[in-house]
């Protein structure tokens, strides 16, 4: 009898567990959708409240998901934004695969976006995510877009560059080959991405164009950025020239006080990301970490001096 008791105390303390379990989960999933659908609003009155961050975190990313793509085909474009916003921020947040594979295949829906901000907004998206975030649906689904010039479509095939790699590059030379009508920057980013994609070719092509080129505020702005996506080690070994130059052919940023500088400063930034093993690190604006610059540009010529066999990280964007 006492037995029989105790285990109907066990049953029904376990009932009751389980009861407030399910309880909590639908608490939380009530409070995710009540979040969402504020934010959403806000987007429609023009007030654009941002998205609590504490509701994006692992246990929600599937709802959030869920939530999102039921927004990115509303006939608001800024209602799609807020969408396509969402989805960077639980794919990027995420450590699962399945999570980020998802989320970029909705993404590359959003380069099919009638608005050409949102086509932006999903470009640069996609760029911060891993090549191996793009299953075979999504790279498919890149090859397809390629063949279809649609906004951006100088952005769009350095993420195909990226992405796809050598297997983008019959369809890249066929549209350098002219089987559409292409301005002048976009032929550019078609030979930026082959570099990237390995072709030797356009690699060459690149440094003869930037051979005769000495650096300035417009290079440094403009060109290095381009320059440093190929990824390839002659472009790079060409930048570190430039890094290494003494000639004071730059100017600060600060408008106030306007100087001619070296334009090693602003190269070293760009560098440090995307080698691996660099003496500096950067905080969230871009700068070195580095309480002095000149000791800072010093010690990074040094180190490449002593590291002619830098790596090069090409597993980012």
């Amino acid at each position: 009898m006492q037995l029989f008791k105790n285990l109907s105390t066990q049953l029904v303390i376990l009932f009751i567990s389980i009861f407030l379990f399910n309880g909590n989960i639908w608490g939380q999933k009530a409070k995710v959708e009540d979040a969402f659908n504020a934010y959403i609003q806000s987007v429609r009155d023009n007030r654009y409240s941002d998205f609590p961050r504490q509701f994006i975190k692992p246990e929600n990313h599937p709802l959030l998901i869920q939530l999102a793509e039921k927004y990115v085909t509303d006939t608001m474009p800024a209602v799609r934004a807020a969408g396509y916003y969402l989805l960077r921020w639980v794919g990027t947040s995420s450590t699962k695969t399945v999570i980020r594979q998802q989320v970029v295949n909705l993404l590359l829906e959003g380069c099919k976006d009638s608005g050409s901000g949102n086509v932006s907004l999903c470009i640069d998206y996609l760029t911060q995510f891993y090549p191996k975030d793009f299953n075979n649906v999504a790279q498919d689904t890149m090859l397809v877009l390629l063949q279809r010039k649609n906004y951006y479509f100088d952005e769009y095939v350095k993420l195909c560059g990226y992405v796809l790699s050598e297997r983008a590059l019959p369809y890249l030379e066929k549209l350098l080959q002219g089987t559409v009508p292409l301005t002048l920057k976009e032929k550019w980013a078609i030979r930026l991405a082959m570099a990237r994609a390995g072709d030797e070719e356009q690699t060459n092509y690149i440094l003869q164009k930037t051979s005769q080129l000495e650096p300035n505020d417009e290079i440094i702005y403009h060109l290095l950025p381009d320059l440093v996506y190929t990824r390839q080690r002659p472009i790079f070994d060409r930048i570190i020239e430039w890094l290494n130059d003494e000639r004071k052919l730059c100017t600060s940023s600060n408008p106030d006080r306007e100087e001619a500088l070296v334009c090693g400063y602003r190269i070293m930034e760009i560098l440090a990301p995307v080698i691996k093993d660099y003496p500096y690190k950067q905080d969230v604006t871009g700068e070195l970490l580095a309480d002095d610059y000149d000791r800072a540009l010093l010690e990074i010529r040094a180190w490449f001096k002593k590291n002619p066999n830098y790596i090069i990280d090409t597993s980012q964007y």
